[in-house]
């Protein structure tokens, strides 16, 4: 599976450092269906004592919010949800960037 090859070198990077990430650090996938992405690095993170990192991704379509700018939402009644430790923290319909 190519998303854990992409979590596992993220992940990797951070462990040596070449990926440097604050206290409480925000990372948001603002694309289509990356809810499990999200979960699996937020999991990832947590078991290498990262759990303060949240990791927020979308669990359906994405489209432009047309009553706020700067702004997504999910179609189809999705969520973007938010995730630390790989334990579900939040849930919103629309989310700013």
């Amino acid at each position: 599976n190519a998303g854990v090859a992409y979590v596992r070198d993220f992940v990797d990077a951070v462990i040596s450092g070449s990926v440097s990430l604050t206290t409480n650090a925000e990372i948001y996938f603002y694309g289509c269906n990356n809810d499990p992405i999200a979960q699996s690095l937020s999991s990832a993170l947590g078991a290498i004592g990262r759990g303060d990192i949240l990791v927020t991704g979308a669990n359906n379509k994405v489209a432009p919010y047309p009553k706020l700018p700067a702004t997504v939402q999910v179609d189809h009644g999705g969520r973007f949800n938010t995730y630390s430790g790989g334990k579900l923290k939040s849930s919103t319909k629309t989310l700013g960037y």
